[in-house]
């Protein structure tokens, strides 16, 4: 038999391993749903962290947030986790718009 225990947890001090570099963001959209990322979830997002191939990341194009995974290769994307969004392929971005890692996602938390 399982048991709960109240513990007093501190999301913060399990969830966050940079404290100076981290945020809690919330979801707005349906880009995500395929890969259990829903409109009105919280992500922990880690800006310490340099991210890898297909990770799931929060970025900046002309300074609107976005989440998406991560593509390095064969070429530089974004990728969303739902079939009814396009990948952003960043290199047909302008040269006067601008792109910004904000961070990678770490954990996310499900609205019930």
């Amino acid at each position: 038999m399982n048991s709960i225990k109240d513990n007093n947890t501190d999301l913060n001090q399990e969830l966050i391993k940079h404290p100076s570099a981290s945020c809690i963001l919330r979801v707005s959209g349906e880009s995500m749903k395929d890969g259990f990322t829903y409109d009105g979830d919280l992500l922990f997002v880690d800006s310490a962290i340099e991210p890898k191939h297909m990770d799931i990341i929060v970025a900046a194009i002309n300074g609107e947030f976005t989440v998406k995974k991560l593509q390095l290769h064969p070429q530089l994307a974004l990728i969303p986790m739902n079939s009814d969004y396009k990948p952003i392929y960043l290199e047909t971005l302008g040269e006067e718009e601008s792109f910004i890692i904000f961070g990678e996602v770490t954990h996310v938390i499900h609205k019930c």
